[in-house]
């Protein structure tokens, strides 16, 4: 009895692992000897002080950042500019000394830039990295309508996610002719179209390379009313 208890226990424990997802982390640490001035307002992204193709550096978030520095002239600050906006920073004196920066969740290393108030003398960066694999799409409920000949903003949904899109799945219905829909870029770029008809159907659009999700839009060039239900957004 006890045995047979014992492999029913085995047995649901197993069948737990197996319904959740599992997702395969590569997490890493990048080192790089800098050795150099920076000016006062100077800009360096640091996919570039690190040597970063953007093959590699697409979709990897940044969990903390070290910079070893001095200053010039009394205390000098860094920021880390992300998108052009202040994210976070620190001072620097005139003695060498290491700063180290932990980043929010979910921030892209292709985002963020450095820049200085004064003359810095920057040895080294650290930076510790992951990478996520194996993801199951993210959903979001809309649940709203699409005027005729309109858009959608995907930005908004989501105001800190800085992940990139591979794939959307939109699902979507009309109650009344046929529409269509486009996904594209703010800029206007047409990733793909989708036709939506009475019954909710759930097409998928593979991006040709990923791009960022604040950047993504749905527009409609239809001339009817069009339901949006759900997207599911993979990164």
């Amino acid at each position: 009895m006890n045995r047979a208890w014992s492999s029913l226990l085995i047995f649901a424990f197993a069948s737990l692992l197996v319904s959740f997802p599992t997702f395969a982390q590569e997490r890493t640490v990048l080192s790089e000897n800098i050795y150099r001035q920076v000016r006062a307002q100077e800009h360096l992204k640091l996919t570039h002080l690190f040597r970063l193709f953007p093959e590699e550096s697409r979709q990897m978030e940044i969990v903390s950042l070290s910079i070893t520095a001095r200053g010039f002239q009394g205390r000098t600050q860094l920021q880390v500019l992300q998108n052009g906006r202040v994210l976070l920073g620190g001072l620097f004196g005139m003695q060498t000394t290491e700063l180290r920066l932990p980043l929010p969740p979910r921030t892209m290393i292709d985002d963020l830039l450095l820049t200085t108030r004064g003359d810095l003398y920057i040895e080294t960066i650290r930076a510790e990295v992951r990478r996520t694999y194996g993801q199951h799409p993210e959903r979001i409920y809309l649940r709203q309508d699409l005027a005729p000949y309109s858009f959608l903003d995907l930005g908004p949904l989501r105001p800190y996610e800085n992940r990139f899109v591979t794939a959307i799945t939109i699902e979507a219905y009309t109650r009344y002719s046929p529409g269509q829909l486009q996904l594209t870029t703010r800029w206007g770029e047409v990733i793909g179209s989708i036709y939506v008809s009475h019954s909710p159907m759930r097409p998928r659009i593979q991006l040709m390379r990923p791009l960022p999700f604040r950047d993504l839009q749905i527009r409609s060039v239809s001339s009817g009313l069009i339901e949006l239900e759900t997207l599911e957004i993979e990164f």
